[in-house]
């Protein structure tokens, strides 16, 4: 599943493009938490754990993320 397929929201890819510059090169045990948090704060929802973790390692890339990907 890619990005567009989640139906995100520019605020959500900003949100993920902003942890990919703050987290660039953390390790996943400490990204997947923050970015489990912020996601929960921003949207109301967890994000489940296929997503998380595909997110996350794309964060520690420091990967671009868009709503049309």
């Amino acid at each position: 599943m890619d990005d567009g397929e989640l139906g995100l929201t520019a605020q959500q890819v900003a949100t993920l493009n902003e942890m990919s510059t703050t987290h660039r090169g953390r390790p996943l045990d400490e990204i997947k938490p923050s970015l489990s948090s912020r996601w929960l704060a921003m949207d109301g929802s967890l994000l489940d754990e296929e997503t998380l973790t595909r997110f996350s390692e794309r964060i520690a890339a420091g990967g671009h993320f868009d709503s049309t990907t």
